[in-house]
């Protein structure tokens, strides 16, 4: 039982197939720009600068000049430094 493979029809499907397959679509060349970068981060004195900004100067006035200097005094009571 030999069988014989019928290759009539094949021209014809690969004629198909062939219609079937996109052709690729010609690509616009790309332009030449440079990229965008995002924006640079604040620095840490930046935001800083920000929140002493929006503090009012009635609300700075309240607050002692020499904070750093005598510290154990508005802690802890202690003699004032001169």
């Amino acid at each position: 039982m030999d069988r014989a493979i019928d290759h009539r029809g094949l021209p014809k499907l690969l004629e198909c197939e062939a219609m079937t397959i996109r052709k690729p679509t010609p690509r616009k060349p790309a332009l030449k720009r440079k990229a965008k970068l995002p924006p640079e981060p604040e620095s840490l004195f930046e935001r800083l600068a920000k929140i002493g900004d929006a503090i009012p100067d009635e609300e700075l006035a309240k607050h002692p000049s020499d904070g750093a200097r005598n510290l154990e005094h508005y802690l802890y009571g202690k003699p004032r430094l001169p």
